[in-house]
């Protein structure tokens, strides 16, 4: 019997690309933050560069977080299958 389940390929961007060093960081098990992004890699909209990856089927998920001060910020990481 033929399996008619699909697994979605994962698809890996071109190498010094915004998508290949988040994708790096985040392949080691490291979270990424908008202002790591900024600071490290000059990267300003994370947010576009992680909806490209999850487009491209790479499982990342936003973990909430919140400041002393009640501010609250998005840390993005690769969920592991």
């Amino acid at each position: 019997m033929r399996d008619t389940t699909q697994r979605a390929k994962l698809i890996e961007p071109r190498e010094s690309s915004q998508e290949a060093i988040v994708l790096n960081r985040l392949k080691r098990g490291w979270k990424i933050s908008n202002l790591t992004a900024m600071q490290r890699y000059r990267i300003c909209r994370l947010s576009a560069v992680v909806n490209r990856l999850r487009e491209k089927h790479w499982p990342i998920k936003t973990v909430d977080k919140k400041m002393k001060d009640g501010t609250t910020y998005g840390e993005y990481v690769l969920i592991k299958s």
